[in-house]
């Protein structure tokens, strides 16, 4: 398939980035993510991280616009973003 295609490569990069001290968050974190759904032998956690998905059990923080501060809500805490992944769309909703 495609993906298992493009896992060698991916897994290639990450590597190599690492080997020379550069992070690959978000790649690093899609490679476990993808290697997770796919495993033949890790059934529950494929179930968790699908659940987490469908019921949107996490979120997200956004920077300012053109600032590397985290968006505040009014009252000064953090403003936590979710995306419904299951609608069509996929709309941000703030938490």
């Amino acid at each position: 398939s495609f993906i298992n295609e493009k896992l060698l490569s991916l897994s290639r990069f990450i590597e190599a980035a690492r080997n020379v001290g550069v992070p690959t968050l978000a790649m690093s974190c899609a490679y476990d993510y993808i290697l997770q759904i796919a495993s033949h032998v890790m059934v529950s956690a494929q179930v968790a991280a699908q659940q987490r998905d469908y019921f949107g059990a996490h979120g997200y923080f956004k920077l300012k616009k053109n600032s590397s501060e985290i968006e505040l809500k009014p009252d000064g805490s953090y403003q936590e973003y979710h995306t419904e992944w299951m609608e069509d769309g996929r709309p941000e909703k703030k938490l």
